[in-house]
């Protein structure tokens, strides 16, 4: 039921910024926490413009353990871009995040936390971007109370 209200107050709050372009985007990248390294997978649903970003990022978070241990991520995020004027933009965000915690056996913890980010994003075209991030996500979790790293993505713009 929270993820339920979660997305749809994001998809509400969205609405609201009728200036702004939607687009879609998908991402892979690597990460390590305080005890691990891994990977993850990204998509991005939001809306931005010239100057900045907002978004709902869902992240599967995978880690290499004896009993596989991951977290989703469910997150809203602002980014400001610093240079509005060319193709190539840098950034910095930071958002909130909702955490699923499991392993091999299921689900076993939930927690909010936040995450900040800086990057740079290149205007392929009209329609596509791309972008480099690196980003920090606070968990506060036994297992993992934080996690770092890189994550390419690729961008459409309706």
């Amino acid at each position: 039921m929270k993820k339920i209200f979660f997305f749809f107050s994001f998809v509400s709050l969205m609405f609201a910024f009728s200036t702004y372009n939607k687009y879609v985007g998908v991402g892979i990248g690597g990460c390590k926490s305080d005890k691990y390294s891994g990977f993850n997978f990204s998509t991005d649903f939001g809306y931005k413009n010239d100057t900045d970003r907002f978004y709902l990022n869902l992240s599967n978070i995978g880690y290499d353990t004896n009993n596989n241990l991951w977290i989703f991520s469910y997150s809203l995020n602002y980014d400001r871009f610093l240079i509005s004027e060319n193709n190539l933009k840098p950034f910095i965000g930071a958002g909130v995040n909702f955490f699923e915690i499991g392993d091999d056996s299921g689900v076993y913890a939930h927690r909010f936390g936040f995450n900040i980010k800086a990057g740079l994003t290149y205007n392929i075209s009209l329609h596509w971007a791309a972008n480099l991030k690196l980003d920090y996500m606070y968990v506060n979790h036994k297992d993992i109370q934080y996690t770092y790293g890189s994550t390419l993505n690729l961008e459409y713009q309706f």
